[in-house]
């Protein structure tokens, strides 16, 4: 099958580089990239999870660009002594600025902005590595699909395992019908959660470091609480 021969070329371009990178330098041809070629990424987000994609983008042999989070705290952290990363508080300020330098964006934003970072960065032809839950719904994950297409730019979902070699092969022996046909499948959660939370009746003040509106970003308006930003999926995450 030509589909299957093209993922297994893409697959072996991808490893020829590191495991689990696939924001390519020229959205016009994502099948010529080189494994000695060196991307710029920009990271949107700078919690837990975006401090990680911080150190590995230079690990993986790229370079890392710019930084961007609501968290003027975070920048200052992300920055420090790295006088080539320019810092950031609006994405859209970056991607404006620094857009002619970038080649891919790394989301690693709280979960209900994934879609608009995302969005915005695949309308501008770049390239992204999103955090998962990449989209809130069926709806935003269409859009991005879209999007991607029209703007031909390689994306990529932060479900690690999914990047592996035994999951693309498991796909391929379904797809090529090596179990026959599949009727029904079981899914579980096994995290557990706890469920609905009240929002907290209190309304402190906004620290002279954050941006809220930045952080409600799509969602709608709610008074500033720390709260929130502890959450899991929340900018800290």
């Amino acid at each position: 099958m030509s589909v299957l021969t093209s993922r297994r070329r893409f697959l072996k371009a991808a490893a020829a580089g590191t495991a689990g990178w696939v924001v390519l330098q020229d959205s016009r041809s994502a099948w010529s990239f080189q494994a000695n070629d060196k991307l710029s990424i920009a990271l949107v987000g700078a919690g837990s999870r975006g401090k990680y994609l911080a150190g590995a983008i230079p690990r993986a042999g790229h370079n890392l660009v710019a930084v961007c989070d609501v968290d003027r705290r975070r920048i200052a952290e992300a920055t420090d002594k790295k006088p080539n990363v320019a810092g950031y508080q609006d994405f859209r300020k970056m991607l404006d600025e620094r857009g002619r330098e970038i080649d891919g964006v790394a989301v690693a934003t709280p979960d209900h902005a994934h879609a608009a970072v995302a969005a915005a960065a695949l309308k501008r032809g770049k390239h992204v590595f999103c955090e998962k839950p990449i989209a809130r719904d069926v709806g935003e994950a269409r859009t991005l699909r879209l999007l991607a297409r029209e703007h031909k730019v390689a994306t990529q979902m932060g479900n690690q395992g999914m990047s592996s070699d035994a999951f693309r092969r498991t796909l391929e022996l379904l797809h090529e019908g090596a179990i026959g046909e599949i009727r029904e499948v079981h899914l579980w959660y096994g995290f557990g959660g706890s469920g609905p939370r009240k929002r907290p009746p209190d309304t402190p003040p906004v620290p002279d470091y954050l941006d809220w509106d930045l952080w409600l970003g799509p969602a709608p308006f709610r008074p500033y609480h720390p709260t929130y930003i502890g959450l899991i999926g929340g900018w800290g995450a």
